[in-house]
């Protein structure tokens, strides 16, 4: 079988060349072409034009799992459908020129952006015309390392015995000489195990920088998570790190980092980062949940790590939009010569394709245009949606331009500038919309302090789930984002090609735990079925102790932690008359998933009902190609080679993937009759060599009969194997 070039390689191949220099050396480079959730590893030997193919390339997340690809002739590893803001490392290991060793390169730690993707540059020396620059270590210098960069992405530390998690505290920056600790601070170490319960340990952090946690657990049924407030110059530092995972055999080690003594800048917020909301008033709580069935969730509670006391129960509702979440437009102010009143507004919420409902108790303004925010009349609108503007005004204070000003919980929307008439006034039509927020609870009142550390937890779909751990500074309070899900969200990212009498596939499997703990399957191993009759799967060498194939697909054996999990695996298909039958049952559904398939001359897509794809006419009136409801978009390699591209492919819980590949390269009927006749060869020398040994001792003329007879087949089996190898060049070409 020819090398299987790994599918991200062909997501790249979709992608514009991007130069990197010298100067941005295992840094990265953010992409706004690429897919979210991709990240590119290009990998030369001193020049750009030099690639080094065929190694691997691995991610290393916070909590120590990877995932790795491989570098395709053209230098580059890409990873695709990674989760926004995971933490991860790069790293490559490049084989010395005439020596056994290797040297590691490794990337800056990075997170994933929300939009585009990273590309990154390594070499193993520096580039032809560029500036001489060391190559990234495994233990880069941490003087020359920004400690807020890296804060709270724990990494293996190969020195340390298995069970330590060594953390260092700083204020922004690592010196030599002078300890940057912030002492007296308070680092807790919070753990969320696989059946349900919390583990807290906190340490005093001293002027050494370091507190050291051991006898932790190794099995991957705890997660661990490292939260602190570190006061600085009258403001505090939140800082949360990422979830970590022990490893079996080494230690690990974590980096808490406020900002710099004396920087002068606002709080770092962790928190605030991660959860991707921002933080509310002091004392507050607000908790948004959304996922599968969340409208059932009836409270959430809020619970003090290390306090068997609830601190209270709030009830879940309809959460009201942000500011940001809200649209506005208006309608071009009107003259209406018999209104008694200055404004007459009416303020409708868009709900989607054209629909819309009165908004009541909007505060409505009019103010005159300018800075002067001093309003001339206000009031709210009624359960109608309409607000009437009236005041006592002269003839002279009536001049100049004036706008009706409304604030939809707490986004402004103003209307174009007018001049009222001399008699009557104007009418203005508004309209608001927004996306659903979603679910919410709110706590009032919450303590703050270095010394408290709070969860919340829901009950849904047979399990609990926990927010982040969380304090709260005494200026702010915390927003955190809890998502319930039974079980969880898988997804794939694959390629596929004819090779001989097989279609092969190799695809990064994901599985994402929504939870903030470890998910622990029935029977403890979680199933991954592969297509109907595959065969020969196997999983890359870094997670075949994780995965393993069985007979039905794949098997993830133990707790899945928080977040994206990948692996790669290959398997093959057999081409039955020119075809495959893809039938690839998937009992945890499929979510934005994408199948890349490299085309030969003839070769076309049918559904499960065996019809071709149709073209179907978008919303902003653009034609594409539809498979069973999935886009399919033509593309190409760097070769100019044909793909064919099957993205955001969805599929529902205990549903099937279903398609079929049609006209793909056939053998000859003969060539089958071909193979069993030299088979059938053989094994009858075989037999006549066993049966040779066995028998009685032969006479003259029986032994010549014998050599004449196998020198015989001895021919037969030479010109059977010459016109089999003739005829597979036929094929071949």
């Amino acid at each position: 079988m020819r090398k299987l070039v790994l599918v991200a390689a062909a997501v790249l191949a979709l992608s514009p060349s991007y130069a990197q220099t010298e100067a941005s050396m295992g840094r990265p480079l953010i992409d706004a072409k690429l897919e979210q959730g991709t990240v590119t590893i290009r990998v030369v030997d001193g020049e750009l034009s030099k690639p080094l193919t065929g190694l691997t390339v691995e991610l290393v997340a916070a909590e120590g799992k990877s995932l790795a690809a491989r570098t395709s002739p053209s230098g580059r590893a890409s990873f695709t459908g990674l989760v926004a803001e995971a933490a991860y490392v790069g790293r490559v290991k490049v084989p010395n020129e005439g020596g056994d060793d290797s040297k590691l390169l490794e990337t800056e730690p990075f997170r994933v952006p929300a939009e585009g993707g990273l590309r990154f540059l390594l070499s193993p020396k520096p580039l032809k015309g560029g500036t001489e620059a060391p190559a990234a270590s495994a233990q880069p210098a941490m003087g020359g390392m920004d400690p807020r960069r890296v804060s709270g992405m724990a990494r293996p530390e190969p020195q340390d015995p298995p069970g330590r998690l060594t953390v260092r505290a700083v204020f922004g920056e690592f010196h030599p000489t002078d300890s940057r600790a912030p002492v007296g601070a308070k680092i807790h170490l919070v753990g969320f195990t696989a059946d349900g319960s919390v583990e807290l340990t906190p340490k005093i952090m001293d002027d050494s920088e370091r507190v050291r946690f051991d006898g932790l657990s190794t099995g991957g049924r705890v997660v661990y998570y490292a939260v602190a407030l570190f006061e600085r110059e009258g403001v505090v530092d939140r800082l949360v790190s990422q979830p970590i995972t022990m490893l079996p055999r080494v230690g690990m080690r974590l980096v808490l980092s406020g900002e710099k003594l004396g920087s002068g800048k606002p709080a770092a917020d962790d928190l605030a980062k991660m959860e991707a909301m921002s933080a509310p008033g002091p004392g507050l709580v607000v908790v948004r949940v959304a996922g599968q069935e969340a409208e059932k969730i009836q409270e959430v509670e809020l619970v003090e790590v290390g306090n068997p006391k609830s601190v209270g129960k709030a009830r879940l509702q309809s959460a009201p939009p942000g500011p940001d979440d809200i649209q506005g437009m208006s309608s071009e102010p009107q003259v209406v010569s018999q209104q008694a009143e200055l404004a007459v507004i009416s303020l409708t919420r868009i709900t989607g394709a054209g629909s819309g409902q009165p908004l009541a108790g909007i505060k409505a303004e009019l103010r005159r245009k300018g800075e002067d925010p001093t309003p001339v009349a206000s009031t709210v609108t009624g359960s109608d949606g309409i607000a009437k503007l009236s005041a006592e005004l002269t003839a002279a204070d009536r001049k100049g331009e004036f706008v009706v000003v409304l604030d939809v919980f707490g986004k402004s929307i103003v209307s174009k500038a007018f001049e009222l008439p001399s008699e009557g006034g104007m009418r203005v039509r508004f309209s608001a919309g927004w996306r659903p927020a979603g679910l919410q609870a709110r706590f009032d009142g919450v303590a703050s302090g270095g010394d408290k550390v709070y969860v919340t937890r829901v009950r849904a779909h047979g399990r609990v789930f926990r927010s982040t751990p969380f304090q709260l500074a005494k200026d702010r309070g915390a927003g955190l984002s809890m998502i319930v899900y039974p079980g969880l969200v898988f997804s794939f990212h694959g390629g596929a090609e004819i090779d001989d009498e097989n279609f092969w596939f190799q695809s990064q499997f994901t599985l994402f735990n929504p939870g903030k703990e470890p998910y622990m399957a029935p029977g403890g191993k979680v199933e991954i079925p592969l297509p109907v009759g595959f065969k020969a799967a196997s999983v890359e060498d870094e997670m075949a102790r994780r995965v393993q194939p069985t007979a039905t697909g794949l098997v993830w054996r133990g707790p899945v932690p928080p977040g994206a999990n990948g692996f790669v695996a290959t398997y093959a298909v057999p081409v039955e008359d020119g075809t495959v039958d893809i039938d690839m049952p998937l009992p945890m559904g499929a979510f934005r998933s994408q199948l890349i398939l490299r085309m030969n001359e003839g070769m076309t897509l049918v559904d499960a009902e065996g019809k071709p794809p149709v073209a179907q006419r978008t919303r902003d009136g653009q034609t594409v190609m539809v498979l069973g409801g999935v886009p399919l978009r033509e593309a190409s390699d760097r070769e100019g080679r044909p793909l064919l591209v099957l993205s955001g492919i969805s599929v529902s819980r205990n549903q099937k993937l279903v398609l079929g590949v049609r006209g793909l390269p056939m053998r000859p009927g003969w060539s089958t009759w071909v193979k069993a006749g030299v088979g059938a060869l053989v094994l009858v020398l075989i037999g006549w060599g066993i049966f040779g040994i066995y028998r009685s001792k032969p006479t003259t003329e029986q032994t010549s009969a014998l050599q004449d007879r196998r020198e015989q087949l001895y021919d037969r089996l030479v010109e059977l194997k010459r016109a089999k190898g003739d005829h597979q060049d036929e094929i071949s070409s």
